[in-house]
């Protein structure tokens, strides 16, 4: 039993393999998209989303897991962005990368960091599956027509001056 537990315990932490900002975080805003990033699904509330709504604004895509404590650590940066940006050109758009079972831990996780945006659940991979993902957390900026701009394989720091400049171009241009 103790080895499966240790087991289990090496396989999700593995998974995880998001990395602060001073600690090997990678972020490739060098590779745009000239399409825009597919994500439409359904919130952890079951309502239909559709990113293309969101078209005009630039949006924060952040993909997490409640197993995930670098995407946990994460969290308050990211509400307090979401909150200062509410009536602004910004919109920040969470993908819980969580199993079926785990829904309830999911919303419970979304109520304990009060998180204002809409969190798509992709328990099965549907969504991201295409996106190339290396580890969590994982955050991709998007322009004002869908396109990914630049992208962060690791934690959002609060201030993030990588993040801030990346919104700045994202605002510049077009």
């Amino acid at each position: 039993m103790t080895v499966t537990v240790a087991l289990l315990a090496a396989l999700s932490a593995g998974a995880c393999e998001g990395k602060g900002a001073n600690d090997g975080h990678k972020d490739r805003g060098g590779e745009p998209s000239d399409s825009p990033l597919a994500l439409a699904g359904k919130t952890v509330d079951g309502a239909p989303f559709d990113v293309a709504t969101l078209r005009g604004k630039i949006v924060l895509v952040n993909v997490w897991a409640t197993w995930c404590a670098p995407c946990r650590d994460e969290m308050p940066e990211l509400v307090r962005l979401a909150n200062s940006e509410a009536q602004g050109d910004l919109a920040v758009v969470g993908v819980s990368i969580d199993r079926r079972p785990d829904l309830l831990k999911v919303r419970a996780t979304i109520q304990q960091f009060r998180i204002p945006y809409p969190v798509v659940f992709d328990p099965d991979g549907a969504i991201t599956g295409a996106w190339q993902l290396r580890g969590y957390p994982t955050s991709l900026l998007l322009d004002r027509h869908g396109r990914i701009r630049w992208r962060r394989e690791g934690v959002i720091r609060p201030d993030d001056s990588d993040l801030a400049a990346a919104i700045a171009a994202a605002r510049a241009s077009d």
